[in-house]
């Protein structure tokens, strides 16, 4: 049994030399949710594998108008492990 909610399906990934891979688009937690650096996530790909693994990082874009965060992968991610379309979950 799943527990948690959707965070976000990646539309994209970026990576940042020194820090991993970088989900697109960012998340936005919802009323009093605060989200950190080692903080357990799923993600489930659209082949229907699914790994846990946890926040490297949160990376806040400037200008933010949407309050949104983007969650940076542990290292041994590359944006090949990512897929368009994956899904990440709290857990």
């Amino acid at each position: 049994m799943h527990s948690g909610r959707r965070l976000i399906t990646v539309e994209d990934t970026v990576f940042v030399e020194g820090h991993g891979v970088a989900l697109i688009p960012g998340l936005v937690p919802e009323g009093d949710e605060n989200f950190q650096s080692g903080d357990a996530i799923e993600l489930r790909l659209p082949n229907g594998n699914e790994t846990r693994t946890h926040i490297a990082s949160l990376q806040v874009p400037i200008p933010n108008p949407n309050h949104e965060v983007i969650v940076m992968l542990p290292r041994e991610f590359g944006e090949e492990d990512v897929p368009i379309g994956t899904e990440v979950w709290s857990v």
